[in-house]
């Protein structure tokens, strides 16, 4: 029996019962994914498709069902500071991280929220879901991760 991964996702985001759970698996350090996933099958023929080449790869070697073709999310506003394995950022919504390797394993610290009180949430400003910026690409990258993401649909 065949099994669409991508029947299986929409199953679940609808609620309903797939027939196998979707799942996404990842690693928090590249020391592990180097120990787990053999590098010569990590490199990318097309340079300005790298990371998502190496992102379908990943995917098809964890066996997983979903893949991200866009960094639509928040964005770094600035860099504040900046040590060896880390740095601080300042994100577009205000909220301010310390991210990094810490003993191996990436790791962030919440150091600033922007809403500390009630009265906060309405100054809050969240960046524009419409501006096209924020997609720039995507398009590209759906067709490159259709094309060749045989988790898919997988047997």
């Amino acid at each position: 029996m065949t099994v669409s991964r991508f029947n299986c996702v929409l199953a679940a985001l609808f609620h309903e019962d797939p027939p196998i759970i979707p799942q996404v698996l990842d690693f928090t350090n590249d020391a592990s994914k180097a120990k787990f996933i053999p590098l010569a099958e990590l490199s990318a023929t097309n340079p300005g498709l790298k990371e998502l080449e190496i992102a379908v790869k990943i995917a098809n070697y964890m066996d997983n069902f979903v893949i991200s073709v866009a960094n639509a999310g928040f964005k770094i506003k600035r860099v504040i500071e900046t040590g060896e394995d880390w740095k601080v950022v300042e994100w577009e919504t205000g909220a301010k991280w310390r991210i990094g390797t810490e003993r191996n394993i990436w790791a962030r610290q919440y150091i600033e929220y922007p809403v500390k009180a009630e009265e906060d949430i309405d100054k809050i400003e969240l960046p524009d879901p419409d501006d096209p910026s924020r997609y720039e690409g995507v398009e590209k990258a759906i067709k490159h991760v259709v094309e060749r993401a045989s988790f898919l649909h997988a047997a």
